[in-house]
Formats: C-alpha cells, structure tokens, sequence
C-alpha cells in the first residue's frame, strides 16, 4: 500500500511548492 501516498503526495507537493517560493 505505497501508491495510496503517491496520490496524497500530489496534493502536498502543490502546498509545498507554494511554501518553497516563499
């Protein structure tokens, strides 16, 4: 059960990105 993060991982990538350009 590793891909159920991968998909959650798309939408935290997407804040994360936002935070790094801070």
């Amino acid at each position: 059960r590793g891909f159920d993060a991968f998909e959650v991982s798309r939408d935290k990538l997407e804040q994360w990105r936002r935070l790094g350009e801070i």
